[in-house]
């Protein structure tokens, strides 16, 4: 029979300690991702916009905080994959999207909410043109530590790019839901 100390006790290392909270250091992971508005608009309007149906995707990140009075501030690689992301019969595709993030948030209760600033590249096709735009993000997100080395996160970017051609210009758009899971070293 358990007495009352030894299900305190219990109780008491199943709850995340000030040492889950700390977010300082570097970490790696990979994530499931849900892109829920992909798109090129064409300027000139000489061709049709591509709308691309809502697909999913996987990608993989690499990154580093430091916080400071429960303020946590970082940097970070991302790369992600569109699983078929494909308009036009195939003419036009995304093939992956690039963003150097960086973040500021604040850690309530172990949970480290944060904002995203970006610098996001969204790379595909479009007829015969190879597509490298390049523009900003901006997005939020939420993680949680399950023990000090890992944690999940949940993360919302939306990114806005643009690349220039002679007669026309390409304006990307790319927004994603991001389930996530992190290595901390």
């Amino acid at each position: 029979m358990l007495n009352r100390k030894s299900v305190a006790l219990v109780c008491a290392t199943l709850l995340p300690t000030t040492a889950l909270a700390d977010w300082t250091g570097g970490y790696a992971g990979a994530g499931y991702t849900s892109f829920t508005n992909l798109s090129y608009d064409i300027t000139a309007n000489i061709d049709p916009d591509v709308d691309f149906d809502n697909t999913n995707g996987f990608g993989g990140f690499v990154g580093a905080q430091f916080e400071q009075n429960n303020l946590v501030f970082g940097v970070e690689m991302a790369l992600e994959f569109p699983a078929a992301a494909e308009g036009l019969d195939g003419q036009a595709t995304v093939d992956y999207l690039f963003d150097l993030k960086v973040s500021g948030g604040a850690v309530v209760s172990d949970i480290l909410f944060y904002g995203i600033l970006s610098a996001s590249t969204i790379s595909g096709t479009y007829g015969l043109n190879e597509i490298e735009a390049g523009g900003i993000g901006f997005g939020a997100g939420a993680a949680f530590k399950i023990n000090p080395n890992l944690s999940v996160s949940g993360e919302y970017l939306s990114r806005f790019a643009i690349q220039e051609f002679v007669e026309t210009d390409v304006e990307a758009t790319a927004d994603t839901l991001t389930l996530r899971a992190a290595f901390h070293f």
